[in-house]
């Protein structure tokens, strides 16, 4: 690595020559590539970049674990997920919000490894089916299962709101997932950007991975858009499950008194992951992205969102995945399914 330096595009050419080398053709033998390499051949100022989206990313490791949260990182950027933001809404009135940082929801804010991804980045990636996601088309009541974990049900609410969408999950320790996160969750997704979501939060207590507020802190319960005529309120959530109304009528609606402070009483399912295919729907733009410069890959011309190095996100595995050690460096390389 030390011959191609903090040149992302020159790592990425010397790369598909080595492996052309071999015989494993981009495009032909694999669909992605991850380079992984250490920082200390290279002196990156950044920790991870990602084309956004795209089939590249690049890792640089600072001698810890954590370089392969940097990796699942880099992977939703591949996804063309962006950094999901947090949006402070007065009274859960969404007429009224304030953007504020961002979402310790997922591994694309500040959620850490072991928050996954939230409910509108997976739909954007297509990993939630149609009874998993369920477009909600009419007022009504409905039940919700934990977003993440084994079993089936409908995972996420996905609510038409104006021009916008908005989707609700139910967060609810699972396996590794979640241990932190329980509650009702919401978030605003502009236009039908999905990969663009925020998350919508009443409250100043903002659960983070670094404070200890009670995990259910900005979890919602209740939400109301006067302009779409929209309102959603938390009937009763704990457990595992959680109950949700929604009015598309217009209908201003209160979350009943004890909602959201269901004890905890059941253990936490396994996780489970819930699809594979991607979409090639909406990009995630956000002041991250850089244009990449240079002599580019000649097949990518994406965008690249950079990671710092104190980013804390979580490793993915993916089945079909080839890890091949290369010297000082390592590849990650997407298998192409060949067609008989």
């Amino acid at each position: 690595m030390t011959a191609a330096g903090c040149d992302h595009n020159r790592i990425n050419t010397l790369t598909r020559e080595a492996l052309a080398a071999q015989g494993l053709v981009m495009g032909e033998d694999y669909e992605s590539l991850s380079v992984i390499f250490p920082a200390q051949k290279t002196g990156c100022a950044w920790a991870g970049l990602g084309s956004v989206p795209g089939p590249y990313t690049w890792i640089n490791l600072y001698g810890t674990a954590g370089g392969l949260g940097v990796l699942g990182h880099e992977f939703g950027r591949n996804l063309g997920l962006g950094h999901q933001g947090r949006s402070m809404c007065t009274d859960g009135d969404l007429v009224d919000c304030t953007s504020n940082g961002t979402s310790a929801k997922s591994l694309m804010g500040g959620g850490g490894p072991a928050a996954g991804f939230s409910a509108p980045e997976m739909i954007r990636a297509g990993w939630l089916s149609g009874s998993e996601a369920v477009e909600v088309d009419a007022s009504g009541t409905y039940t919700l299962r934990s977003l993440h974990g084994a079993g089936e049900g409908t995972r996420a609410l996905d609510i038409p709101m104006g021009e916008d969408r908005l989707v609700v999950e139910y967060r609810h320790a699972a396996g590794t997932l979640d241990g932190a996160i329980e509650g009702v969750h919401a978030y605003r997704v502009p236009k039908g950007a999905y990969g663009s979501s925020a998350l919508i939060d009443m409250t100043e207590a903002n659960k983070t991975v670094a404070n200890d507020a009670a995990t259910d802190a900005d979890a919602i319960t209740a939400v109301t858009d006067p302009a779409s005529m929209v309102s959603v309120a938390v009937v009763s959530s704990g457990g595992g499950k959680a109950t949700v109304k929604v009015s598309l009528d217009g209908e201003k609606l209160t979350a009943a008194p004890s909602a959201g402070k269901t004890a905890d009483a059941n253990p936490a399912p396994a996780p489970e992951h819930t699809g594979s295919d991607t979409d090639a729907g909406d990009g995630a733009a956000d002041a991250t992205e850089v244009r990449s410069g240079g002599s580019a890959p000649a097949e990518d011309t994406t965008d690249l969102a950079a990671t710092g190095g104190g980013s804390n996100t979580v490793p993915l595995a993916a089945t079909g995945t080839l890890l091949v050690a290369a010297g000082a460096g390592a590849l990650v390389m997407m298998r192409r399914r060949r067609r008989a």
